[in-house]
């Protein structure tokens, strides 16, 4: 659900492309294996789309991970500290 309260998702070109493919591996139109090869992914991952496409409609193929922080980012702070040492380490070119 949106903020207004409708089921409405926003999707590109590429993504209706793919929709109408995995709509298409559900109703048997287009083989799996020549889905994996026009969405670029693996036949489990075609799989994963279809069942999340029956399961949810459209709403099934967003990536539950979107809008979440990468699982192996690290505090700011440490990341800043780590920069630093990189920078000071790194020799630089006619600098003595």
């Amino acid at each position: 659900m949106n903020a207004h309260g409708r089921g409405f998702i926003t999707i590109s070109m590429l993504g209706l492309d793919g929709l109408k493919v995995i709509q298409a591996v559900i109703e048997e139109r287009v083989m799996p294996s020549l889905a994996d090869e026009r969405l670029r992914l693996s036949r489990r991952g075609v799989d994963r789309l279809a069942n999340g496409y029956r399961c949810e409609g459209a709403a099934g193929l967003v990536s539950r991970r979107r809008g979440h922080r990468a699982i192996i980012s690290c505090p700011s702070s440490f990341a800043l500290k780590l920069w630093r040492s990189f920078v000071s380490a790194t020799p630089i070119p006619g600098r003595r």
